[in-house]
């Protein structure tokens, strides 16, 4: 699948399956297949790179 494999985005793969965005999530789920199309490990590397927040 070319969402799965990342060479298309969510919208992309909805309009080309001919179904709405909120249609192809339910499908994802159906088969088990997550909404993200990043790794936990990507999601947390990027989180530890944010920028630290300074108090007010």
């Amino acid at each position: 699948m070319w969402y799965e494999l990342g060479r298309l985005s969510q919208g992309k793969a909805a309009e080309v399956s001919n179904l709405s965005r909120a249609a192809f999530n339910s499908e994802l789920a159906r088969l088990g297949m997550s909404p993200f199309q990043e790794t936990a490990e990507e999601i947390l590397d990027a989180a530890r790179n944010l920028p630290k927040r300074t108090k007010s």
